[in-house]
């Protein structure tokens, strides 16, 4: 197997696995556990509900919804990493699957997207030579677990990045 169907056997592998609260919690009040229950499923209780615990519903599905966009984000993501790598930009790959990485690290599940990680990591490191500065961006830029468990300044800087592209109309790859 080369490198190119390393990393599109990591994306396949874990694409569709996140999609939002995956994970076992005990929020506010009324201590509920929100593991497989989605925004929309919140917004509905908030709705049957009234007062306090109407209040309490409204919060978690503003919640559940920051963690679906992050989950659809991180995948949005991962999947231009794979078309950055297929087109032979392993740089762009690796920026695209490390912010793919630290979306997830916000959260207490066990990582989807490290695998995709690690797959553009090797492929850049038997690029060698060739991608120096990539390389460079490897220990630079990839958060430790400590690091993206407390959302330090790579996942901002990674953000930033993308938004500074974005708003110039520049594409991911």
């Amino acid at each position: 197997m080369d490198r190119f169907e390393h990393i599109y056997a990591a994306y396949t592998q874990a694409a569709g696995r996140w999609k939002g609260c995956d994970w076992s919690t005990r929020f506010g009040f009324l201590s509920i556990n929100l593991e497989g229950i989605t925004s929309a499923q919140a917004a509905l209780a908030a709705e049957a509900t009234a007062g306090k615990e109407a209040s309490e519903w409204e919060t978690l599905s503003a919640w559940l919804t920051q963690v679906e966009r992050d989950a659809q984000e991180a995948e949005t993501r991962a999947q231009q990493a794979v078309t950055c790598a297929l087109a032979g930009n392993l740089g762009d790959a690796l920026k695209q699957a490390q912010h793919a990485c630290a979306l997830e690290s916000h959260y207490p599940r066990a990582p989807v997207w490290q695998s995709l990680l690690t797959a553009i990591t090797a492929a850049l490191m038997s690029e060698g030579e060739r991608h120096r500065d990539a390389m460079a961006a490897i220990t630079s830029n990839t958060p430790t677990e400590t690091q993206a468990r407390t959302a330090d300044p790579v996942i901002a800087s990674i953000d930033q990045d993308w938004r500074q592209g974005e708003a110039h109309g520049d594409r991911p790859c």
